[in-house]
């Protein structure tokens, strides 16, 4: 496909936006509603990593989640250095005895043993595998991350939304993939293709929610993606929910929690403009993506700990679970620890804006 039919596609992205302006935008307003406690925090200290030599990182944060029998398989990304500041993903168990108390929330030293299973080794990962959103798909776990590769005149460049397969072992099957429009190569298109959740898959085929930048246009889409070759129709790409005046940009933050046949609970997080804070609230779509209703914020950082670290002002994803009439959101703080936070579904749902049902 020529370079003028890229110049068509994105024009065709940028036309959808301008149609659906006032339909994405005005839904939210600036109120948060506190509705998730502080449950636990958990520190690059108590991380072991089985399979590095560097034993501890230098910081765990925006974590993946699922949730079996008692047991949160945790899915973080580390940090090992930081002069390139390069991540991989790693996977430990936490016993939900751990957090299901009450109270001020608690420092878990663990130790937690983790094993690193998506890392850097490709072109287009060989800077970070960063931001793991994760499902549960039969006997496997399907991982959506974001790989970063250099760009020549600086040491983060090029970013895309990579996934893997994992098995109940934690080792990959089938290799690596990432997002692509359909008929383009990688490094070619939209350039910086992150923050997606998967909804319903069928075959091959998968509804996702996801954040491609389209030049300086960072909002919330969904869309079909063929997951044995990553590439997505065009055509399937709508916008669904947009920046309000008071923000930078917006993303999804978390994996789906599936509700009932036909809605489905994720995360998403917007960019204060003048603060560059990173606040997150929660909306329902339908299995197709379409925007049933969405909150206004829910968690603000302003504890010590989301407002000391590498990246101040900051809670992000990555990973959300239901269990029982309780929803476990499991952040990043400053990007340097994990957040556990919990809510009653039921207070959660209370705060949603209905706009379609």
């Amino acid at each position: 496909m020529s370079s003028g039919g890229l110049e068509g596609i994105v024009s065709s992205l940028k036309a959808k936006v301008e149609k659906r302006k006032k339909a994405i935008q005005g839904l939210r307003s600036r109120r948060v509603r506190e509705v998730f406690e502080r449950v636990a925090w958990i520190p690059p200290r108590s991380i072991v990593v089985s399979n590095l030599a560097l034993r501890h990182p230098s910081a765990v944060f925006n974590p993946g989640v699922v949730y079996e029998g008692g047991t949160f398989k945790v899915f973080p990304r580390l940090i090992t250095g930081y002069f390139w500041y390069s991540s991989a993903v790693g996977v430990f168990s936490l016993s939900e005895s751990l957090v299901s108390d009450g109270g001020a929330p608690r420092v878990l030293e663990g130790p937690f043993e983790a094993r690193i299973v998506v890392h850097p080794s490709e072109v287009w990962d060989i800077t970070g595998c960063e931001d793991p959103r994760v499902d549960k798909v039969g006997d496997k776990y399907l991982v959506l991350y974001t790989g970063v590769s250099p760009k020549w005149d600086k040491v983060h460049g090029l970013a895309v939304q990579g996934y893997v397969f994992l098995d109940e072992d934690f080792n990959i099957v089938g290799g690596k993939r990432y997002f692509r429009l359909e008929g383009f190569r990688g490094g070619e298109g939209i350039y910086w293709w992150k923050d997606s959740a998967v909804l319903d898959i069928r075959g091959a085929k998968a509804n996702v929610l996801t954040r491609p930048s389209i030049e300086d246009i960072e909002i919330a889409w969904r869309a079909v993606v063929d997951l044995d070759t990553g590439a997505i129709d065009p055509e399937s790409m709508e916008p669904i929910l947009g920046t309000e005046p008071w923000e930078r940009k917006i993303g999804w933050s978390t994996n789906a929690v599936r509700l009932s046949s036909n809605e489905y609970l994720v995360g998403w997080h917007g960019v204060d403009r003048e603060s560059h804070a990173y606040l997150e609230g929660v909306a329902v779509v339908s299995r197709e993506g379409e925007l049933l209703g969405v909150s206004d914020y829910l968690i603000e950082p302003r504890d010590l700990n989301e407002m000391m670290g590498d990246r101040p002002a900051v809670i992000f994803g990555c990973g959300l679970a239901r269990v029982g009439d309780q929803l476990y959101w499991f952040g990043g703080a400053a990007d340097t620890i994990i957040g556990i936070y919990r809510a009653p579904l039921d207070d959660v749902l209370e705060t949603i804006r209905w706009v379609r049902g």
